[in-house]
């Protein structure tokens, strides 16, 4: 796995057969085509369709409504009533049991390094799901295991990187970002087991 500070090309790829490519194909450069209110609808509702729940955010990442973690939901109707209302709201999506997957987020500019160095001690992560933040950073999605539970954390596994478990979340492509870039899909992969420690 690559470890440098450069964000690698902007492209959105959707994860799953009904996803938001659907609406933009397999690869798009997001400075030919900005992504409007309607394509963020769309993918927060395939989103939806592939199981993960969500709910709007606003561009700081701060979640828009009360008790997120209780009202996220996959309903398309509530899905359409929440974006009607906030049409350019970001997607927040639950981390935890419930969606079945954590995030490892990789934050510039001492991130890559601290990963880089933990992938020295204990081996290189398995290819996963993984997304460029709209910040340049990297946040990459594995299985939530059966045998133990992930918590959050910030900089306990070295600077830069923070850990999205139980009650926590993480932001969406192709949601916007306070830089004005907007968050991309950089890898179609499944969602990969973490490295365990025996």
């Amino acid at each position: 796995m690559p470890h440098n500070n450069s964000a690698p090309p902007a492209r959105v790829v959707q994860p799953g057969a009904n996803g938001a490519q659907e609406q933009y194909g397999n690869k798009v450069q997001l400075a030919a085509r900005p992504v409007k209110a309607p394509d963020i609808l769309a993918a927060a509702r395939a989103y939806a369709r592939r199981g993960w729940a969500v709910f709007p955010c606003g561009r700081d990442k701060r979640p828009i409504i009360k008790d997120w973690p209780h009202k996220a939901t996959t309903d398309q109707e509530k899905i359409r009533e929440w974006w009607g209302r906030w049409p350019d709201a970001s997607i927040g999506c639950p981390t935890g049991p419930g969606s079945g997957f954590w995030v490892l987020d990789v934050d510039l500019p001492e991130g890559p390094a601290s990963l880089a160095e933990l992938e020295d001690l204990f081996g290189a992560l398995p290819p996963t799901m993984e997304q460029r933040t709209g910040g340049g950073g990297r946040q990459l999605f594995f299985r939530w295991p059966e045998d133990r539970e992930v918590r959050n954390s910030a900089g306990k596994l070295g600077p830069g990187l923070d850990v999205r478990g139980a009650g926590g979340y993480v932001i969406l492509p192709p949601s916007g970002h306070p830089s004005g870039r907007r968050y991309a899909w950089i890898t179609p992969a499944e969602v990969a087991e973490g490295v365990k420690r025996d």
